[in-house]
């Protein structure tokens, strides 16, 4: 029987209106020959909880919001009509790990990594529950059993709460679900675990990720990501309401307009469906009859050129001004081996015969202030280094970009001086302080 993955993120997850759309559209595609396999997010901002009781527990105050937590969930339990009982033993287990936390004052990164990997796991035994009432013959698995993690080098953090997953069609995979029984298969996104069997996280938002790689192993049909929008828009309607829906987009991109702040996908989604050519798209789970943004490899030559403008923060430039790389070989591998020592990732960098400049995604919680102080000291032995923050990136996403740069000089001009350009084959970047960003620059790039 072939697949199709189906994702639900946390706002799809937490109200009986969502899930009763989540019946339908699974029913949906039963009804068309195939075996939906779900994979759900935690219940909306229970992630951002358990990462703040953890903090509550190293200074012992954490009860009020493991209360909160126990109340969300018995709550959905009861919209759902479903028994909250069979989550007790996640929530007892909760209560025992914040207590160890409160008592040794530490929370290492695999105690952090099974907490937060409790939302995920209790939602969807409680959806399963669900959708058993609903007359769907749907089959448990826990995601840790499927996914297995390939380890970091010396990355104890990253390999808990920033795993990374091989993906390769599996046979294996796809003859345990046929074979379980079950019309439908509900797990969770954003956990695994290692090859010792230990619980580890994708990182947030990786329950998109977790979808394209169940995608990947199945050769599933396709890969919906539904959402809380209708899908991927040429800029944050919020900030622009005159943002266009995308209905089209290639595997490149979509890989630009989510590595440059659009939300509604994870970065790391892309490859192992572009990987297997699997088409992914982008729906509504309030409205799933709305055709939504459709991601394949095909590129529209007739479409506009830019297709998005996304304005990403907390990003951090460090410019070394030189005399010593002025041909001399191998300068620029040096300097990113020191990058590279200090376990940052650098995004685009500009140089020219006397500077380097190059950019860092400080927005994650490993970058702080410290380790970015020692880098920048590393970094003077080439030459005087420098921050130039807070900056932000607004990127125009598209395909040919370099043919329609004479067309953006009315908007460009108020950057002035202010702003480093960079390029790649399907973005061009603008590097500024936020403050220098306004509306109507903003609007003339997505007219």
């Amino acid at each position: 029987m072939p697949h199709i993955v189906t994702k639900f993120g946390g706002t799809s997850v937490s109200s009986l209106e969502t899930w009763t759309n989540i019946a339908a559209i699974t029913k949906k595609h039963m009804l068309n020959g195939v075996q939906p396999v779900i994979v759900c997010s935690a219940m909306t901002q229970i992630s951002n909880m358990l990462e703040k009781v953890i903090e509550a527990a190293l200074i012992n105050e954490h009860m009020s919001l493991f209360a909160t937590i126990e109340h969300n969930h018995r709550k959905l339990a009861e919209a759902l009509q479903v028994e909250f009982n069979g989550i007790s033993a996640h929530m007892e287990q909760l209560k025992q790990w914040l207590t160890g936390i409160a008592l040794l004052k530490q929370a290492p990164a695999k105690t952090q990594a099974q907490i937060l990997s409790l939302g995920e796991l209790m939602l969807t035994q409680l959806g399963h529950a669900f959708l058993q009432k609903q007359g769907i013959n749907v089959a448990w698995f826990d995601a840790r059993e499927l996914l297995i993690s390939t380890p970091y080098p010396n990355g104890d953090t990253a390999n808990y709460l920033s795993a990374r997953c091989d993906c390769a069609p599996d046979s294996a995979l796809v003859t345990l679900f046929n074979n379980c029984g079950a019309e439908a298969i509900i797990t969770q996104g954003f956990i695994a675990s290692d090859p010792e069997g230990t619980t580890v996280l994708l990182g947030r938002g990786g329950s998109d990720t977790s979808a394209a790689l169940f995608a990947n192993r199945l050769e599933a049909l396709g890969c919906e990501i539904w959402t809380d929008v209708p899908g991927i828009y040429t800029a944050n309607p919020h900030q622009l309401p005159h943002a266009r829906l995308l209905k089209q987009l290639n595997y490149d991109e979509a890989q630009e307009i989510a590595s440059m702040g659009a939300k509604v996908l994870h970065p790391n989604c892309i490859p192992p469906v572009r990987q297997a050519n699997i088409p992914m798209v982008v729906k509504y789970t309030q409205m799933p009859e709305h055709s939504g943004t459709l991601i394949t490899q095909d590129l529209d030559e007739n479409a506009p050129l830019i297709k998005s403008i996304q304005v990403k923060d907390s990003i951090l430039l460090i410019s070394i001004d030189t005399l010593n790389m002025w041909r001399q070989v191998g300068f620029l591998s040096d300097v990113f081996q020191v990058v590279k020592q200090h376990n940052f990732s650098v995004d685009l960098l500009s140089s020219s015969e006397f500077n380097l400049t190059f950019s860092l995604d400080i927005a994650g919680p490993s970058y702080d202030r410290p380790r970015i102080t020692a880098l920048l000291n590393a970094l003077n032995q080439f030459g005087r280094a420098k921050l130039i923050e807070p900056c932000s990136a607004v990127s125009l996403v598209g395909h040919h970009i370099r043919t329609v740069l004479p067309q953006l000089g009315p908007a460009l001009e108020v950057f002035e001086a202010s702003h480093y350009d960079m390029f790649r084959e399907n973005r061009m970047q603008i590097l500024i302080d936020p403050a220098l960003m306004p509306r109507d620059v903003g609007n003339f790039l997505t007219e």
